[in-house]
């Protein structure tokens, strides 16, 4: 019954949390790079690092069978680092739009 549970356990924390989650997580903020590359091109470049960063951990966590923290090392330290891009992105973005005029004052 314990191996069972724990087998479940490691099928979500690994199959869906670790790969499933963030490769749509990436394809998202990859989309939000290309639609702002042209009005903000930090916003835009900051977004890509976030999406490779998101990306490289799936692939990781999906070819390997484990999180990054369970045996931290060089290239673990680098993909988790690189997270920090991820709120930055994100508080961008909604400083972006709430300075945008409301649709009602642009006519």
């Amino acid at each position: 019954m314990r191996i069972g549970f724990f087998a479940l356990v490691d099928a979500i924390a690994i199959g869906l949390w670790g790969t499933l989650e963030l490769l749509l997580l990436g394809g998202w903020l990859m989309g939000l790079a290309w639609f702002t590359r042209r009005e903000d091109r930090g916003l835009s470049i900051v977004t890509t690092v976030a999406a490779a960063e998101v990306v490289g951990y799936s692939a990781k966590a999906g070819l390997t069978g484990q999180l990054s923290l369970d045996q931290p090392g060089p290239p673990e330290l680098l993909i988790i680092g690189a997270v920090g891009f991820l709120p930055v992105s994100a508080i961008w973005l909604a400083a972006k739009l709430w300075r945008q005029d409301p649709p009602s004052r642009r006519i």
